[in-house]
């Protein structure tokens, strides 16, 4: 079937049902860094596509892997077990904390968050969840309840009560906007003191586990403040309740390690993962010890759970963020960007923090410095400007700010001149309306 531009705009705005913010390009191919649409204009892809092309779109290993183990064996109901998923769980023990032993692959973020949840709770017989403000966990009933409360996301869960639990919320770090009002070191972490404090005081039942993003992304990609980790990890250990890292986008190498617990240098009890583990294909995991690994027989499952081709997928791709060096390039161009990006904010007020760790970057748009005002039109139009110059930006902060933080995350294979060439644009952009 041939048909053009228009009439493809024309079938998605009557047969899709409209629940995104979507835009109005149709993309048609991919390679690296770089994407095309319809029309045949590139863009340099700063989204990775929701953060899922670590090692950029269409790797031809990864493809290789895909292809080989379609004509073997394509798909496998969660009941077997299949050479793909079986090596793929050896090579994740590898990889993470050496306490780490046991593996449960799920299809999505949302149902690996649940999977991470009902290990927790079989451990502890607890029913109640510690989750930080501006936390972001998923988009099931389960998950959406998990994450955060504020104007742009209440909708989402309106109607939806009867099914939905309550979690424990406690003030998430924000040294930027601090809860408190307080000032790092000064602060003394307040805002890890909370969860001890939630911990004695706040769960009628046992809790069954505290989670949260080391580094927070639709929140607003929110760094912790040093020893923010180091103090919740102590409280879980006093308290005997599981530590839940949410590394389902800042894991597999997007912060400059494979895992953002390296860069914090602490260990969850339960790490999940998802995002750039399957180079675009659907596949997410939970790793954990042999303490958290008791489940009801068939309590847990998916149909295509751990399939061979996603599998396969993963298995191609964290070979390929190891022996082409990525993390280490993320590390490195995430420095290019972050000190580009606080050259150009002494130029522009409107800039008014940028924050990051390797290639998981954001920048904060205000309307004044001093009041902190969220420039929230203004971060709309720098996307929009962006996107006419051929680079594609994110949008974070759907809590608290709403929606004034420029998210810069594109796979870790992207080049010097191609972060030169987004610097150089964002600065084109920030003139034009500051005019």
């Amino acid at each position: 079937m041939s048909v053009n531009a228009d009439e493809l705009r024309n079938i998605g705005q009557r047969r899709l049902i409209g629940c995104w913010e979507h835009t109005s390009l149709i993309l048609a191919e991919g390679k690296g860094c770089v994407v095309k649409d319809i029309t045949e204009k590139e863009y340099i892809d700063c989204t990775a596509q929701a953060w899922t092309l670590s090692v950029g779109h269409s790797h031809p290993r990864v493809i290789e892997a895909v292809k080989d183990q379609v004509e073997k064996l394509a798909t496998t109901f969660f009941a077997f077990q299949n050479i793909p998923m079986l090596m793929l769980a050896e090579k994740l023990i590898e990889i993470t904390p050496e306490s780490f032993s046991k593996v449960l692959f799920g299809l999505s973020g949302s149902t690996a968050i649940e999977g991470a949840m009902h290990l927790a709770m079989r451990y502890t017989q607890g029913q109640d969840f510690v989750t930080l403000y501006q936390g972001y966990h998923g988009r099931t009933f389960t998950t959406v309840a998990m994450s955060y409360t504020y104007d742009a996301f209440v909708p989402v869960k309106r109607g939806m009560e009867r099914f939905m639990p309550k979690p424990i919320r406690v003030p998430n770090p924000y040294c930027y906007r601090c809860h408190f009002g307080l000032k790092y070191p000064e602060c003394k972490l307040l805002c890890a003191k909370f969860v001890e404090t939630a911990l004695k005081h706040a769960a009628d039942t046992k809790v069954a586990g505290v989670i949260l993003e080391p580094i927070q992304a639709n929140g607003g990609h929110i760094l912790p403040p040093p020893g923010y980790l180091q103090e919740i990890r102590r409280i879980c250990t006093e308290y005997d309740v599981p530590l839940i890292f949410d590394e389902i986008q800042t894991g597999m190498g997007r912060c400059g390690r494979m895992f953002a617990a390296e860069v914090f240098d602490v260990v969850p009890d339960i790490l999940v993962l998802g995002k750039g583990l399957g180079a675009g294909f659907p596949i997410t995991a939970v790793v954990t010890t042999e303490k958290y690994a008791d489940l009801e027989k068939g309590e847990w499952g998916f149909t295509h759970a751990g399939s061979p081709f996603a599998c396969a997928a993963a298995l191609a791709a964290i070979d390929v963020l190891i022996e082409e060096k990525l993390l280490e390039n993320a590390e490195k161009m995430g420095k290019i960007f972050m000190d580009g990006l606080k050259e150009i904010a002494k130029k522009y007020p409107i800039i008014g923090d940028v924050r990051g760790k390797g290639l998981m970057i954001g920048v904060e748009m205000v309307k004044d410095q001093d009041s902190k005002e969220p420039a929230v039109e203004e971060t709309q139009k720098i996307l929009a400007k962006a996107l006419e110059r051929g680079v594609f930006l994110g949008k974070s902060g759907m809590g608290l700010q709403g929606g004034n933080v420029l998210k810069i995350k594109p796979p870790l294979c992207i080049t010097e001149k191609q972060v030169g060439k987004v610097l150089d644009v964002f600065e084109e952009v920030l003139k034009e309306i500051s005019r």
